[in-house]
């Protein structure tokens, strides 16, 4: 009878713990997997919401610029992205506001390398934003106290009055980060039914546009020269 030929017992024993070794190894890269793009998803999400940040943060202080054409006030309003960017880099073309006359173009733009994770953790996602926008005003010059009020009152009809033909931003909300509305031609005509408020070192009164049937919110003095001069009342 011939002799069986078997395996010794120890490798029969081995196979089974093979196996399971196998299955934990393959299970483990799965989840590894499954962590890393949970993680880099969640990654994405914060890039982009820190993007979306520093392009809002760009778009108001270029709306500024548009406004004021201020550099100092520009950069305040830049620095808000210090609370989650540490190096912010300005770009403004052109850089000086004598070089800005009305109705030239500005660009503003700001480069960030921020940090998604934390400071112990070297990742960094490098962002910038970019905002064009045409310069409407000659730089103003803000002084404090408040300017001497105008004597407006409600019911009032003022003229716009403007220093070398600008025109006068009407804005839905009173200062200077409301939205931009309409404009006012110099001589035009309003009536006061708001007001004053007292925002960003400037009077600020609720005018409706006779001519053009818009109402909103512009100043009544600026660079110690009164915008809005009474030339009679409704009443």
């Amino acid at each position: 009878m011939p002799a069986r030929c078997s395996l010794p017992l120890s490798q029969h024993a081995r196979r089974p713990y093979a196996a399971s070794g196998q299955a934990l190894v393959e299970f483990s890269m799965v989840l590894i997997l499954i962590v890393t793009i949970l993680v880099g998803g969640v990654l994405l999400i914060r890039a982009l919401f820190m993007q979306q940040s520093l392009l809002d943060i760009a778009t108001r202080a270029a709306q500024w610029g548009s406004s004021t054409n201020s550099n100092e006030e520009m950069q305040r309003i830049i620095s808000e992205a210090n609370a989650f960017a540490p190096n912010v880099t300005v770009i403004m073309d052109p850089p000086n506001a004598a070089q800005r006359p009305i109705g030239s173009i500005f660009t503003l733009t700001l480069r960030a390398n921020v940090p998604l994770v934390g400071p112990t953790i070297a990742l960094n996602a490098p962002l910038a934003a970019r905002v064009t926008v045409l310069i409407q005003h000659n730089p103003m010059r803000f002084v404090a106290p408040l300017p001497p009020p105008v004597t407006l009152v409600w019911g009032d009809v003022a003229s716009v009055f403007t220093t070398a033909g600008d025109n006068l931003n009407v804005r839905r909300m009173p200062g200077l980060r409301g939205a931009l509305a309409f404009v006012l031609q110099p001589g035009n005509k309003v009536e006061i039914i708001g007001g004053p408020v007292d925002a960003n070192g400037l009077r600020w009164y609720k005018v409706f546009a006779i001519r053009q049937r818009l109402s909103g919110w512009c100043v009544g003095r600026a660079d110690q020269v009164d915008t809005l001069v009474k030339v009679g009342s409704v009443f």
